[in-house]
């Protein structure tokens, strides 16, 4: 009756079989690996980021071979996205390098056209004076 039962749940049935000798990791497991809460890898299990078999009681397990899977390409999307973080750190560089060049031709008054000066006239004036440090 409990096996019947549990082959009726929608969730243990579209489970994938885990092939004989692949090693299965519990949640704390996975997340200790992504550095996460263990619900975090629940989440992702519901989600389908990552797919899970479940014990008789319940339980999710996870493939190791799906879990080193999806470290992978967790890691290559961190290193993407830290490249396009550095090139557009180098774009600003750029974009300040060239804002530099026209105070520099404006004879560095910032006192440059709104297109080249980003800053505006009004800059100065909206920082608060310097507190004196002269006794009273």
């Amino acid at each position: 009756m409990i096996i019947e039962d549990l082959h009726e749940r929608e969730d243990v049935m579209s489970a994938p079989v885990p092939a004989p000798g692949d090693r299965l990791l519990t949640a704390s497991e996975v997340a200790e690996l992504f550095r996460v809460d263990p619900k975090t890898v629940t989440r992702w299990a519901r989600a389908g980021k990552l797919t899970s078999v479940r014990t008789p009681g319940g339980r999710r397990r996870f493939r190791l071979v799906e879990v080193r899977a999806f470290l992978t390409e967790a890691a290559d999307a961190a290193d993407a996205a830290d490249e396009a973080e550095d090139t557009d750190e180098a774009e600003d560089a750029d974009e300040a390098e060239d804002r530099d060049a026209d105070d520099a031709d404006d004879g560095g008054t910032g006192d440059g056209d709104a297109a080249t000066d980003r800053r505006g006239s009004d800059a100065r004036a909206v920082l608060p004076a310097a507190p004196s440090s002269a006794p009273r």
